[in-house]
């Protein structure tokens, strides 16, 4: 038998920007009935939990895109929210480095375009920097961004989940959301053995974002899934600070980076190329590739003190067949069925942006 529920908000996807958009909603409109639903036994461990954990500053993203905008935010909004609850974070600065001289155009039209955009208090690395610096990458020139960070993204769900909770959001589990019908008085969600009516539907389903959309007859997105393998070592590097190279060719990937986790932990990743399917089976080949860029670009590190770590999978998309390079958030008013929204292609910067679209998303809200 089919049980038959009636709410007035369901997010579905319990990822950050699920659970940040559940927060904002019950923030702001305490009055509704909402729950979040995650397909999975755990809240947070797709796209969320896989990922470098990196606060990023905005520097790799055109003027003006939701990118850009949401990160540039986002960030402060984050490094506050980790103060007041006490998350584990590091403001920690990041290096992004040419790694032999032919590469200082491009780290040099990078930084100008960055700082167009806003991204605050770049510089250029000063030679004693390089000096250090050379000990531990191939290096020519770098630059330097100091509010670049890092924070512990287990806890910082965990605080989130329960911040949530307790403004009184129904948090489920194991809730696999099959369709999304548009009803007379708003969507009714299908799942196993259980039907619920909404008047509004948050689509933050992440990888599977693109398939539930499909079921209400939008089918100009396509997934490009793109994977990442990551790997830790137990050598003690002396890293301050986190180490990337120049960023890939159209974004695919920001280039295999040294980050430094809240409790100094050193991992490398991701290497980046595209599947067909999600899983995060780590192969032989997929990590001995992430080794050798290791060993390509960074100075020092003792393979046999290097293990493989997690993988993870960017939810790129596909717009009528083009890639989609910026974030896909839409509104009622944008895709002009009311009381319907939705989060595609919510790869990096997603973390750092989430409260940021959170709150775009809730602001165009009219109850």
């Amino acid at each position: 038998m089919t049980e038959k529920v009636e709410l007035d908000a369901v997010i579905i996807g319990g990822g950050v920007i699920g659970l940040a958009t559940a927060f904002k909603l019950a923030q702001k409109f305490p009055e509704l009935d909402i729950a979040i639903l995650e397909s999975g036994p755990y809240f947070g461990d797709q796209t969320t939990g896989r990922n470098s954990g990196v606060l990023h500053a905005g520097i790799y993203y055109p003027k003006n895109s939701l990118k850009n905008r949401f990160c540039l935010t986002g960030l402060e909004a984050w490094y506050d929210f980790a103060s007041k609850y006490k998350i584990p974070h590091l403001r920690c600065g990041k290096y992004i480095v040419a790694g032999e001289s032919s590469e200082d155009h491009l780290l040099d039209s990078l930084f100008e375009k960055a700082t167009d955009a806003g991204a605050r208090d770049l510089r250029f690395a000063e030679n004693s920097e390089i000096e250090t610096l050379s000990s531990q990458v191939h290096i020519s020139k770098a630059i330097f961004s100091p509010h670049t960070g890092v924070i512990d993204v287990a806890q910082a769900m965990k605080t989130l989940l329960k911040l949530t909770e307790s403004h009184g959001v129904s948090a489920m589990k194991n809730h696999h959301v099959r369709s999304i019908e548009k009803s007379d008085s708003g969507f009714l969600l299908s799942l196993e053995n259980l039907e619920i009516s909404t008047k509004l539907c948050f689509n933050c389903a992440g990888l599977r974002g693109i398939d539930l959309r499909k079921t209400l007859s939008l089918t100009n997105l396509e997934n490009l899934f793109v994977k990442g393998v990551y790997l830790t070592t137990n050598q003690k590097l002396g890293y301050k600070s986190l180490l990337y190279p120049m960023p890939l060719e159209k974004l695919k990937g920001l280039g295999v980076h040294a980050t430094i986790e809240p409790d100094g932990k050193i991992k490398f990743g991701p290497n980046a190329f595209e599947v067909d399917q999600i899983n995060y089976n780590i192969e032989d080949k997929d990590y001995f590739e992430l080794m050798n860029s290791v060993k390509f670009f960074f100075k020092g590190v003792d393979e046999s003190r290097c293990h493989p770590d997690f993988s993870g999978i960017r939810p790129k998309i596909l717009d009528n067949g083009a890639l989609h390079p910026d974030f896909w958030v839409k509104t009622p008013a944008d895709l002009n069925i009311e009381g319907y929204f939705e989060c595609c292609g919510i790869e990096s910067p997603g973390l750092t942006s989430a409260f940021s679209i959170a709150d775009y998303l809730v602001d165009s809200i009219n109850v």
